[in-house]
């Protein structure tokens, strides 16, 4: 061991047992200023002692910076610390704002439940939560009505042990209480939207004097787009622009996977131009280009009755008007926007696409993700069985 592989304001003490022991503490002028770390000592173990070490630096450079006390790890051992390491890992970092939001309530959820005692679940010992504690913390939740959220906590928390536990083996205990976990994905699962619904949907829409919502619906369906994307990055320099007007560029902000659509080719005997997305050709036409992007929503500036303004339309808006819509189209509870997707995504799954192909359209990263998006249908059935049927009968003839 070298000097300068000792971390700054990490000290050796020798005890009476003869072994060397590890210290942290931060300099007295950073004490007298008010700074909130307090001395701490890092144990016996020099490759445990200096990892912990330098998470005390650099959160003293982060108070040193202005930053707030949260910025400071909690303790060792903890969920609360857990979560910090997990925060500071590429797996966190990379991934986008709103999505790390959500992760972020699902952590808060399960560190601020209340124990029996009183006591939070995040200052507890990892070594305390066995899976019978994870268990009982999802069945709680479940009985709250938080299915969906119940079960999205307990997938980030074993996603945050699991990386816990690479970067700190030492501390993090090897069994993760939330591997293996019985969870109902049943009641979680999005039903997708048939075409039936669709087509009501969308001429419901343009009925009710809102053709944003019904080429938002198409937009998800025939572009396997996301709402979010639909209605907050889809823009009029992505529609057919001069450098590609065969094409619209789809973004896909969860899994930067952002692509060119083909919308159109030429008939080779024909030479006519044949439009793969009629219907979403049709509904672009009554757009008014208004701003930026494709969807938003008009709006009189202030107390100027005269002027209208053209807003992008939040999540919470247009979710509310797609359901007053549906609700005025006499549709099921489960439509959605984001059942319109599912159902485009099942609608690929219903024309026996291999699913390399189905891939490309979807543009999903892990082929397993389509498992959860192209659900399983009559149709799909039923090619199955000609498929079956056809070969069976081919054998039998070769014989």
């Amino acid at each position: 061991m070298n000097a300068d592989d000792i971390p700054p304001l990490m000290t050796p003490k020798k005890l009476a047992s003869g072994k060397l022991a590890w210290y942290w503490s931060p300099p007295t002028r950073d004490r007298k200023a008010g700074c909130p770390l307090t001395p701490v000592a890092l144990g016996t173990t020099f490759a445990e002692a200096s990892t912990r070490a330098t998470e005390l630096n650099e959160a003293l450079e982060e108070w040193r910076q202005g930053k707030a006390p949260g910025a400071i790890p909690a303790n060792e051992g903890t969920f609360d610390w857990l979560c910090t390491i997990y925060k500071k890992d590429r797996r966190y970092r990379s991934l986008q704002p709103a999505t790390r939001q959500g992760y972020d309530i699902a952590l808060h959820r399960f560190a601020s439940y209340v124990l029996k005692n009183g006591q939070r679940m995040g200052p507890q010992r990892l070594q305390s939560i066995l899976p019978e504690v994870a268990d009982a913390v999802y069945d709680k939740l479940v009985e709250q009505g938080l299915t969906r959220q119940a079960a999205l906590c307990m997938d980030i928390c074993r996603l945050a042990w699991s990386v816990g536990q690479r970067k700190k083996p030492l501390i993090v205990p090897a069994l993760n209480p939330f591997e293996n976990m019985d969870i109902d994905r049943s009641s979680v699962e999005t039903k997708p939207a048939t075409s039936d619904e669709l087509d009501a949907f969308c001429e419901k829409a343009v009925e009710m004097g809102w053709p944003q919502m019904a080429f938002a619906a198409r937009a998800c369906w025939d572009l396997l787009q996301r709402p979010v994307d639909v209605f907050g990055r889809l823009s009029w320099a992505h529609w057919r622009p001069a450098e590609k007007p065969d094409s619209v560029f789809v973004v896909h902000h969860k899994n930067r996977s952002d692509d060119w659509a083909i919308l159109e080719e030429t008939d080779q005997e024909s030479g006519e131009t044949v439009l793969f997305y009629p219907e979403l050709e049709d509904l672009a036409a009554l757009l008014e280009r208004k701003g930026t992007l494709m969807i938003t929503r008009p709006r009189l500036r202030g107390r100027q009755k005269s002027t209208t303004v053209h807003d992008p339309m939040p999540k919470r808006f247009y979710e509310k008007l797609a359901r007053q819509i549906a609700d005025a189209a006499g549709l099921p509870k489960h439509v959605s926007m984001r059942a319109f997707r599912h159902g485009g995504l099942t609608e690929v799954g219903d024309a026996g696409l291999p699913d390399t192909y189905a891939q490309a359209l979807s543009r999903h990263r892990q082929r397993s993700s389509l498992d959860r998006y192209i659900h399983r249908t009559n149709v799909q059935q039923l090619a199955a069985t000609r498929l079956r049927v056809a070969h069976r009968r081919g054998d039998a003839s070769a014989s």
